[in-house]
């Protein structure tokens, strides 16, 4: 498969309903209609077959962006990544001094949030996020239009920022700008997250190495690891107002609760039903 991460190769596809087969190719989103169930897409070359569920809509909760958020939604998105810029502005106020240096904040976080805009109409799929499930587990891929270069940047070499943060408190120290205490309790902190960020960087180096130039959405299997189902607490698939589903998957570890799926789906009656029927059936064999 094209996805090196989310690994469906050997799975049946008798559990996966006709209704949620696939018809377009999950990594370049070029149309397999009246293709065979399982081929190699014409466009990009990328292996599919009918052993996994994808689906296709815009991104709620935490995984909500500017970049994935519905357009319904994306004027509030909008004002929401602006508050930091809300919270800096007693500032102007208060300190004359510093209004050039806001202005100039200001100025680069509208011109940042207008790119990430843009970048929306890079998107073929019908959707700004994709939900991907099978048998194993679930995953949803945020950013179809490709990660910025910043951010392949930091999940790339991350780790240098830990480490200068790291050398930052030596020269501190050594300067006497530091005390002893501070340094020996800030020092072994930095240093494990500092060790910490360079396993998860060459992790991430060594996945997207892997990745054939044809890798598209494909691509987000990097930054994404998928959530297997005996890791699932529990799901909703619940219809919206436009026609709509709002899909929620639950991953809960001690008391904590995070959801890796949050997403608001295109899909029919029936395929929601089918979806919900599919998901308990995993549940209840993942608890089994």
């Amino acid at each position: 498969m094209g996805n090196p991460i989310v690994d469906t190769s050997g799975e049946s596809s008798a559990t996966i309903p006709r209704c949620l087969h696939i018809d377009i190719c999950p990594n370049c989103a070029y149309s397999l209609a009246g293709s065979p169930e399982a081929g190699r897409c014409p466009e990009c070359g990328r292996e599919y077959d009918q052993s996994e569920i994808v689906l296709y809509g815009w991104a709620r909760g935490k995984h909500e962006n500017l970049a994935n958020a519905s357009k319904s939604r994306l004027a509030w998105v909008f004002l929401a990544s602006m508050a930091l810029v809300a919270l800096q502005a007693f500032q102007f106020f208060i300190d004359r001094i510093h209004r050039d240096l806001f202005l100039m904040f200001v100025g680069a976080v509208m011109l940042w949030n207008a790119w990430v805009i843009l970048r929306r109409k890079d998107v073929e799929h019908p959707g700004m996020v994709q939900v991907r499930l099978n048998d194993r587990g679930c995953v949803q891929f945020d950013s179809l239009a490709g990660i910025t270069p910043l951010g392949e940047f930091l999940y790339a070499h991350g780790w240098l920022i830990a480490g200068f943060v790291t050398v930052g408190i030596f020269v501190a120290y050594v300067r006497y700008d530091l005390d002893a205490l501070s340094f020996w309790i800030w020092t072994p902190i930095a240093t494990a997250l500092t060790v910490l960020f360079w396993f998860k960087c060459r992790r991430f180096r060594g996945a997207i190495a892997i990745m054939p130039e044809s890798a598209l959405a494909d691509r987000n299997a990097a930054y994404r690891r998928p959530t297997s189902w005996k890791r699932v607490a529990d799901f909703t698939v619940a219809p919206l107002n436009d026609g709509t589903y709002h899909l929620r998957i639950e991953h809960r570890q001690f008391r904590f609760s995070d959801y890796p799926i949050d997403a608001q789906i295109r899909c029919t009656p029936e395929q929601a039903s089918q979806l919900r029927q599919w998901l308990q059936s995993r549940m209840a064999e993942a608890a089994a």
